[in-house]
């Protein structure tokens, strides 16, 4: 009787430790954060604490301890996204990754990440070099815990993460920098040639692998009313399902506190608050693509080794100076003879006579050229640390261009933004053409009295679809007769009251109605239609029947279920390990269903409040974006937004949440923080 009864209690006890294995390397690897670091640098001990929403507390004696605490809390929190970061950075993504990372490789070697950002820390004073010293102290003595060591993607990858140097902070800044600019036209890309084409299909692949794009969405503005002074910001930063900024409030002896929000890796922060100074500094800059005479530049030549995962080199030549990356040539240009003109007769030695030829060969005399300003040895930090004592900026990496506002309402424009558009009683800055069309959306928010500005950031009504949809409506009823289905597509789109909210079918029809407009004429449509009106009338009517036929194909042909949340879904992706990964490779140390993509009902649009994906703006969706808000009745109490996907609990996937995240203080979580660490010179 006894054996009948051990038996099923030795079944289960197998199972429990066979379960509690499955959980411990599925959701357990990681660990909390230890209660005591001793760091022989520090002054005296810092304070590091973690509130329950991610914000970052640090008390220290001093700005160069707290910077030390500040890189501590990188390396803590996000430990595998800054070596990945830096790794890219490096162009060392084939050592972990082999042959499919090397084209990778090749663009960031080529733009100079690493070698220019050691120049430039070189080239910086003592005083600067010694506080991001402090920094990559930090880092290091986060990456030398067994927390860190335990981090699911290191240790399924067996990576041990190598000593964080100080001029890392600076490739990354330049990763940063370049990742904001656009890319250029296709057919200049075209035209240039296929060393051009391959540089910037690869550089194009360097975004989708860290799904980090759409840097320059990223728009501020602020309005003022009876009750003061309203600052928003938001940075968009593509499909990364892992979080972007690390939101800290530092304090040391002596100092008005910092709140805000670091870019990974670095201790620069492009949005904080101080004293009465808040900023946000947008993030763009811009490249010259174009062609260029051969000259003497063109044969400065550098030469890269990159080693891949198996140990095999890979030899990389590049033509760059501190102005431009140089493109090899097109082939040379077959000339034809004209038939009016004299043939042209060449010796043939062999045959002892002259041959007739109707075309020559002409060898190209000029290239084309990429020049950026981060091709110099040049670094943003003296920016970055001016703004933490609201003293005037002028970058040079970045654009550097934003907002600022003070305590006692007063607005100031930063830099040269692409877009100052003024509200009423306020002003709106950017960096794309699109954010003209969120001022005008802001502006009739105000005019139709529709809530307060606490309320305006979840708009998703767009000021671009309200002028647009009218006159392509228009177009389409000039055509007299309509198939049910056109008919059908119109009844939504006369109904609709220009909201991208969840439940619009109408937005989604819109949108893909543009998108074929767009894919067969290169341009986007326009309010006011041209002369030729017969013409463009066709045009737009075509599209729509091309927009509604792809909607059926995809989701079916009741219209009811093309909503936009079901359309154009809010998709993220876990960098290199996504599911539907753009590298031909599997790698047997991870589990793609562990990082299989995220989605989410879609909201929101590029040209509303509340920002949002559109296939009209780039085949790349980008739907992460972090957002911060402060009113000046409420100083001291700014408000920071996004998505965290904490994945590491039990079926913690299948219990997202729908709906938009809640606001989060960026104070000092004091008592209420859920992990404590002090660092102690001891």
């Amino acid at each position: 009787m006894y054996r009948w009864i051990a038996i099923p209690v030795v079944l289960i006890a197998l199972l429990l430790v066979v379960g509690g294995g499955i959980w411990y390397f599925s959701y357990g690897m990681g660990g909390s954060w230890p209660e005591k670091v001793s760091l022989a640098t520090l002054e005296a001990p810092a304070t590091i604490r973690k509130g329950e929403g991610g914000v970052v507390s640090i008390n220290a004696a001093s700005e160069r301890d707290a910077f030390t605490a500040l890189g501590y809390a990188h390396g803590m929190e996000r430990s595998w996204q800054i070596v990945l970061y830096r790794q890219a950075a490096l162009g060392r993504l084939s050592e972990w990754f082999g042959e499919p990372t090397i084209k990778v490789d090749e663009v960031a070697r080529r733009l100079g990440f690493a070698a220019l950002a050691r120049e430039a820390y070189e080239g910086m004073p003592e005083e600067s070099r010694d506080l991001l010293e402090a920094f990559s102290l930090g880092v290091n003595a986060a990456f030398g815990s067994r927390e860190v060591g335990l981090v699911d993607e290191l240790a399924l990858l067996d990576v041990e993460p190598e000593r964080w140097e100080p001029w890392h902070v600076l490739a990354l800044e330049r990763l940063y920098a370049w990742l904001s600019t656009p890319q250029p036209r296709a057919q200049d890309v075209a035209a240039a040639g296929q060393d051009a084409a391959a540089f910037f299909q690869n550089e194009d692949l360097l975004r989708r692998l860290l799904h980090l794009h759409h840097l320059r969405h990223s728009l501020a503005w602020a309005s003022r009313d009876t009750s003061g002074t309203f600052f928003y910001q938001r940075h968009v930063y593509g499909a990364s399902a892992l979080p972007f900024h690390l939101e800290a409030v530092l304090s040391w002896t002596g100092s008005e506190p910092l709140a805000g929000a670091t870019l990974p890796g670095t201790p620069f922060f492009n949005a904080g608050k101080r004293g009465n100074f808040a900023w946000s500094i947008l993030p763009g800059g811009s490249i010259r693509f174009e062609k260029v005479p051969l000259d003497e530049s063109y044969k400065s030549i550098l030469y890269e080794r990159l080693i891949d995962r198996e140990g095999e080199e890979h030899l990389l030549t590049i033509r760059r100076t501190h102005q431009a990356i140089y493109f090899e040539p097109p082939p040379p240009r077959r000339i034809p003879v004209r038939a009016d003109t004299t043939a042209i007769s060449v010796p043939d030695s062999l045959a002892g006579r002259s041959t007739t030829v109707d075309s020559i060969l002409v060898p190209q005399d000029s290239t084309w050229i990429v020049e950026w300003n981060g091709f110099a040895p040049v670094t943003d930090w003296p920016s970055w640390y001016a703004l933490l004592s609201a003293s005037p900026v002028s970058f040079r990496l970045l654009e550097g261009s934003g907002l600022s506002v003070t305590q006692d309402g007063t607005w100031q424009i930063i830099g040269s933004p692409a877009v100052v558009a003024p509200l009423r009683d306020g002003v709106l800055v950017g960096s794309v053409p699109w954010a003209r069309y969120v001022a005008r959306g802001l502006d009739t928010l105000r005019t139709n009295e529709v809530g307060s500005p606490q309320e305006w950031i979840d708009s998703d009504y767009s000021a671009w679809a309200a002028e647009l949809a009218p006159s392509m409506i228009a177009s389409v009823d000039s055509v007299p007769r309509h198939p049910d289905v056109i008919a059908e597509a119109l009844t939504y789109l006369k109904n609709w009251d220009a909201s991208y909210d969840r439940a619009a079918i109408a937005a989604s029809i819109f949108d893909s109605w543009v998108n074929e407009y767009q894919a067969s004429t290169d341009s986007l449509p326009q309010s006011s239609v041209p002369e030729t009106v017969y013409f463009e009338n066709v045009r737009r009517y075509q599209a729509l029947g091309r927009a509604v036929a792809r909607l059926r194909n995809r989701l079916g042909d009741d219209m009811s279920e093309w909503r936009w949340e079901n359309a154009f879904p809010d998709r993220r992706l876990f960098p290199i390990w996504s599911a539907d990964s753009l590298l031909d490779f599997h790698s047997e140390h991870l589990a793609s269903t562990r990082f299989a993509p995220i989605e989410r009902p879609a909201h929101g649009h590029p040209t509303a409040v509340q920002w949002g994906s559109s296939i009209v703006e780039s085949p790349l969706p980008a739907p992460s974006l972090w957002e911060s808000w402060i009113h000046t009745s409420a100083w001291d109490q700014p408000f920071a937004r996004s998505d965290r996907f904490e994945l590491s609990g039990f079926l913690s996937r299948y219990r997202l949440s729908e709906q938009l995240p809640s606001p989060r203080l960026i104070h000092d979580s004091g008592p209420s923080a859920v992990a404590e660490t002090v660092l102690s010179p001891e």
